[in-house]
């Protein structure tokens, strides 16, 4: 780190977190503040806004300019727990979540109400194969946004969101390897990682009738040697990363259209990461910066690194340490903020109580995520 800890922002916690384990974290883009009518509590300024999800069965919206205030807080029908969450901006703020009974949930952020607008998988199927993992939007070719969902039942779903009444219709699915546990997109892009340690890659094509031709560019072993728990797709689409159980990330590229000879020239790799003397801590969250394209870990031993993944250097860790495993993190559209969720993710199982859940955000000094220069 190029300047001392004194001179670094310190971390400051978020007022009214959720009562139970978050489960995802992300700024909404920076015209939904004008779009909702909201400045910065009434201080003239725009309001930053944070979406958190979580195992209490809410949806929380923060405003994170400082001091910090909650400005909504939504049960979801049945306050079933909250495992994802993904934004669509077009004329109004809509959130759709994916919950554990396997109901997607649209969270109308204008009108500060929640519904069960479809059901991944079907509501007729076995209770063991219900549970909707995790959810994200992806473009057409037409840029036509549709909204696709991956659960336990190993199966991926893509659906319109202009169904009637806001209802979701489903226009295309395939079948996964097993059980879904991450997914992500860019443009066209989806990647999906499963268990057995499997990464699917799709692209999403146009069909006719203007429905999406979701079609499997390719099946592959992930470089890690255990589960994965989180991957994401670079900003630029031309690769992803993926965390472990291991306290290990992977780099990896794609190799398809646009990104032909991406994975030529640029080897995959992989890296240590978390861990303190010979305990080995699980990587539940990667977020790349929206600017500089370095990317943050966290981990289940409460540390955010910062990484330039190009030149394989480690950047800057946020101090102190947070009281608890990381579970969740995200940068704002700027990439001057970053917000850490600090949640217990149960690596150890069921324990007596520790630190509170917590939320966390702090300015990001340019320093310390801009890529180092190769020398």
């Amino acid at each position: 780190m190029d300047q001392s800890v004194a001179e670094a922002p310190q971390p400051r916690s978020l007022p009214d977190p959720p009562s139970d384990g978050v489960t995802s974290l992300s700024y909404l883009p920076s015209t939904a503040p004008l779009l909702l009518g909201l400045d910065s509590g009434g201080s003239g300024g725009g309001a930053t806004l944070l979406l958190s999800t979580s195992w209490d069965g809410r949806v929380r919206l923060h405003d994170t300019s400082p001091p910090g205030r909650l400005v909504a807080n939504v049960a979801v029908p049945g306050a079933v727990p909250v495992l994802d969450h993904c934004v669509c901006v077009g004329g109004d703020v809509n959130v759709y979540a994916s919950c554990l009974d396997g109901s997607i949930v649209r969270y109308d952020v204008r009108g500060n109400a929640a519904r069960i607008v479809g059901s991944h998988p079907d509501s007729s199927e076995p209770e063991e194969t219900k549970g909707l993992r995790c959810v994200c939007t992806v473009c057409g070719p037409d840029g036509k946004e549709w909204l696709a969902t991956a659960g336990w039942d190993g199966r991926l779903v893509v659906w319109d969101i202009n169904g009637e009444g806001g209802m979701l219709v489903k226009v295309a699915d395939a079948e996964l390897p097993g059980k879904a546990f991450s997914i992500d997109s860019r443009r066209s892009t989806l990647a999906v990682a499963t268990s057995g340690r499997r990464v699917c890659i799709f692209a999403v094509g146009a069909a006719p009738g203007g429905k999406p031709n979701l079609r499997l560019v390719e099946e592959r072993e992930s470089g890690l040697k255990y589960q994965t728990r989180i991957l994401r797709i670079f900003p630029g689409g031309s690769g992803m990363a993926l965390g472990s159980i291991e306290g290990r990330v992977a780099i990896e590229y794609f190799d398809d259209g646009e990104n032909s000879g991406v994975a030529e020239t640029r080897k995959k790799y992989a890296f240590k990461c978390h861990r303190i003397g010979d305990a080995v801590y699980p990587v539940n969250a990667v977020a790349f910066h929206p600017v500089h394209e370095t990317l943050a870990t966290g981990g289940a031993d409460g540390t955010c690194v910062i990484w330039d993944a190009v030149h394989k250097k480690r950047l800057t860790a946020i101090q102190p340490r947070f009281p608890s495993g990381i579970a969740a993190i995200a940068f704002s559209a700027d990439g001057k903020e970053v917000a850490v969720a600090s949640s217990y993710t149960f690596e150890e199982g069921e324990r007596d109580a520790g630190s509170p859940d917590e939320i966390y955000v702090r300015e990001v000094l340019d320093v310390e995520c801009r890529p180092k220069k190769k020398i």
